[in-house]
C-alpha cells in the first residue's frame, strides 16, 4: 500500500511537471540561439547556484543537529525550487517543511521562523548592495540612476526598520487585522530573534546569500553576452540585487513573469533595449528550468522511495 502512494505521487509530480512544460513550449525555443559550450557553462552556473542554496539548508539543519544525506539537503533544494512552479506562495517550502517533520522532527514553527529570519537577512544584503551599486554606477546624465538609488535607499530603510521593530517589540502583542497577519508577525520577530541570539548562524547566512547572488548575476550576464547582448556587469549585479528581493516575495507560481519583467524595467539601467532584457532573462529562465525539472524527477523519486523504506 506503502508502495502504491509513493508512485501516485510521482506519477502526480510527473503529471504536474509535463504540463507545465507543453503548456509553454515556445519557451524552449530560444535556446536554438545558444552555442552548446555556451549552454553547457549556463547549465553548470545553474546548478552552482543551486548548490549555494542547498548548502546554506544543510548548514542550519546541522545547527539543529539535524544530519542530512547528500539526498535530502540537495534533494529536497531541487524539488521545492521544482514544486514552486507548480503552485503559487512557494508551495515547494511547504513541501520540504512537512518532510523535515515527518522525517526527522522538525517543529513546522522553527522552520516557519528559521526561514523568515533567512529572507530577511535576504533582503537587507540585496538592498545594501543594490544602494552601494547603484551610487557606484551613479551619473547625472542618466535619468535611470536616480530612481534605482531612490528605491534600494527605502528597501534598506524599511528592512531595517522592519527587523528593528521585530528585534525590540514582540509582535505577537500587537494588535494587527486578522489571525493569519498576527501569526506572520510573530513568526517574523521569532526568526530575527533567533538570529540575534545565534550569532554563529548569521555570518554563514550571509556569504551563503551573497553567494547565490552573485552565481545569479553571472548567470544572467553569461545569458546576456550568449546571445550577443552587450552588458556590464556590474549593472547586471544591481539588477540581480532587486531581482533577489523579488524572490522572497511569491506571487506567481516560481515567480512567473516576475522576474522577466523587472529585468526588463531595468533595460534603461543595463543600456538595452526592453525586447533585448527579456529575452535575456528568458534565457536564463529556461537553463533554470531544465536542470531544476530534470533534477526534480531524480530527487522526487529518491527521496519518495526514502520515507516509503523508513515509514
Amino acid at each position: 500500500m506503502k508502495k502504491r502512494t509513493v508512485n501516485i505521487i510521482f506519477i502526480l509530480i510527473v503529471i504536474c511537471a509535463l504540463a507545465y512544460l507543453l503548456a509553454k513550449p515556445e519557451q524552449f525555443l530560444i535556446l536554438k540561439n545558444v552555442s552548446w559550450m555556451n549552454l553547457l557553462f549556463l547549465l553548470f552556473l545553474s546548478c552552482m547556484a543551486i548548490l549555494v542554496n542547498a548548502w546554506q539548508f544543510r548548514h542550519l539543519c546541522m545547527i539543529f543537529d539535524i544530519r542530512l544525506t547528500f539526498t535530502e539537503w540537495f534533494g529536497l533544494t531541487v524539488c521545492t525550487s521544482m514544486y514552486n512552479y507548480f503552485t503559487p506562495a512557494s508551495g515547494g517550502a511547504v513541501a520540504r517543511a512537512v518532510y523535515l517533520k515527518q522525517r526527522h522532527d522538525f517543529p513546522f514553527s522553527e522552520y516557519a521562523s528559521l526561514w523568515a529570519g533567512i529572507y530577511w537577512v535576504s533582503f537587507f544584503i540585496s538592498s545594501s548592495l543594490a544602494l552601494v551599486l547603484g551610487l557606484a554606477c551613479y551619473s547625472p546624465s542618466d535619468e535611470y540612476c536616480l530612481p534605482v538609488v531612490v528605491v534600494a535607499a527605502l528597501l534598506l530603510i524599511g528592512t531595517i526598520t522592519a527587523g528593528a521593530v521585530s528585534v525590540f517589540f514582540d509582535l505577537s502583542r500587537i494588535s494587527l487585522p486578522g489571525a493569519r497577519l498576527r501569526n506572520m508577525a510573530s513568526t517574523f520577530s521569532s526568526g530575527l530573534k533567533r538570529f540575534r541570539n545565534s550569532r554563529r548562524m548569521l555570518l554563514p547566512v550571509c556569504f551563503f546569500c551573497l553567494g547565490f547572488l552573485f552565481l545569479s548575476a553571472v548567470k544572467l550576464y553569461f545569458a546576456f553576452e550568449s546571445l550577443g547582448i552587450s552588458v556590464s556587469l556590474m549593472k547586471v549585479i544591481l539588477v540581480q540585487a532587486f531581482l533577489s528581493v523579488s524572490l522572497v516575495i511569491s506571487i506567481t507560481p516560481g515567480n512567473l513573469g516576475i522576474r522577466e519583467g523587472i529585468v526588463g524595467l531595468f533595460s534603461g539601467i543595463l543600456g538595452i533595449s526592453v525586447e533585448q532584457a527579456v529575452i535575456g532573462a528568458l534565457l536564463d529562465r529556461v537553463v533554470s528550468l531544465v536542470v531544476v525539472f530534470v533534477l526534480g524527477f531524480v530527487y522526487s523519486r529518491l527521496l519518495l522511495n526514502d520515507m516509503r523504506e523508513k515509514e
